[in-house]
């Protein structure tokens, strides 16, 4: 019974084709014009830097979680609170770690013992691990083929 949006933002970059790059702070504002007035909270996915994500919890009153982060990052293996309505989660690159997030109202998180964090009216519980040496040599991520 609780509405929820997942938005998509990262940091313009330069770019050699005639592609059109918007910057979060404005296609942010534009988009969160037209919420419905019963949107519970923002998930925010992107490789955004710290200082986005707080100019961005500063147009809103509504709730965030911010889920990404730039790759010069440290990874979190829990979920970071920035301030009362604002949540960060920074997964691991590809092929490095794994994440788990759960969003959701539970008595616990989906194994019993994960932390979790009240948002947005929601419970939040948030894992991530770092895979080690041994465990990465037999993990691969490639990107698909288009002839696949």
């Amino acid at each position: 019974g609780k509405s929820l949006w997942v938005l998509s933002f990262s940091e313009p970059k330069q770019f050699q084709s005639e592609v059109e790059v918007v910057d979060p702070l404005l296609a942010f504002s534009k988009k969160i014009s037209s919420l419905p007035k019963d949107v519970e909270g923002l998930i925010v996915l992107g490789a955004l830097k710290k200082e986005t994500r707080k100019a961005l919890s500063k147009i809103t009153s509504k709730p965030l979680l911010f889920l990404g982060g730039t790759i010069q990052e440290k990874n979190t293996t829990q979920i970071e609170r920035i301030d009362k309505d604002t949540l960060f989660g920074r997964s691991p690159s590809f092929g490095t770690g794994f994440s788990e997030i759960v969003v959701g109202n539970f008595e616990t998180d989906a194994l019993g013992k994960r932390p979790q964090q009240n948002w947005a009216g929601f419970l939040v519980s948030f894992y991530s691990k770092l895979l080690n040496e041994k465990e990465k040599s037999g993990a691969s991520c490639v990107p698909s083929s288009a002839s696949k």
